[in-house]
């Protein structure tokens, strides 16, 4: 795959390509496929929002919004897509790519910044076959958020196995919760979970007000 593509053209002298790992496809059973990708952003200054799609032999899946924080390295997937025929092998495609700088007047030390904001810690670990994954999330922030992301990762020694991605509706400011996600379809041995949070920090929409806090735009807040 062209990686050249995925550099906005009018940003092409400014932030650097994005590195892609191989597609990979899961078979879960009853015609059904999981899709899996990593990006990595390896622009310290610049933040990315995209679409993007897995295409393979018989289709393509449906349309999905992504994004990409600086330096972030994050998975990218699809999940329980149905194809009446075997995909063994896909590609991902990524659209309406569009690059934002950080503004350092607003935001002067940018990785401060993020720390402050994505000090949401994980444990307690468990998976198996016939429960699924559970984990509990820590929110060390000051910061209250809207329907965050956890992408739940199953490895086998070194190689990805199985993907999927769990959310709640709400995780406030010093909460702490246990999340399940049920697994379904067959899975091989697994070695490894890993859990991963996700919070788009430059949506302000995800963010919720704090209490006896006026409304004002919580874009002030950055």
């Amino acid at each position: 795959m062209d990686i050249a593509r995925f550099v906005c053209d009018q940003f092409r002298n400014s932030a650097g390509p994005l590195l892609q790992e191989n597609v990979r496809v899961f078979p879960i059973g009853d015609s059904r496929y999981d899709f899996y990708s990593e990006l990595t952003n390896p622009n310290n200054d610049w933040w990315l929002e995209f679409q993007y799609q897995f295409l393979f032999n018989s289709g393509e899946t449906e349309p999905e919004i992504g994004f990409l924080l600086p330096g972030q390295q994050k998975p990218v997937i699809s999940l329980a897509v149905i194809s009446q025929t075997q995909i063994q092998t896909a590609e991902l495609k990524l659209t309406d790519l569009v690059w934002h700088r950080v503004d350092h007047k607003i935001i002067p030390d940018y990785s401060t910044w993020q720390e402050d904001r994505l000090r949401i810690e994980v444990s307690d670990i468990t998976f198996s076959k016939e429960t699924g994954a559970t984990f509990t999330v820590f929110n060390n922030t000051a910061f209250s958020y809207f329907d965050p992301v956890f992408y739940v990762i199953l490895k086998r020694g070194s190689a990805v196995v199985g993907v999927s991605r769990a959310s709640v509706a709400s995780l406030k400011a010093g909460e702490r919760q246990e999340i399940s996600l049920a697994w379904f379809g067959t899975l091989p041995s697994v070695g490894e979970v890993e859990v991963q949070p996700d919070v788009h920090l430059f949506n302000p929409d995800i963010y919720q007000r704090l209490e006896g806090e006026p409304s004002i735009d919580i874009r002030t807040r950055y």
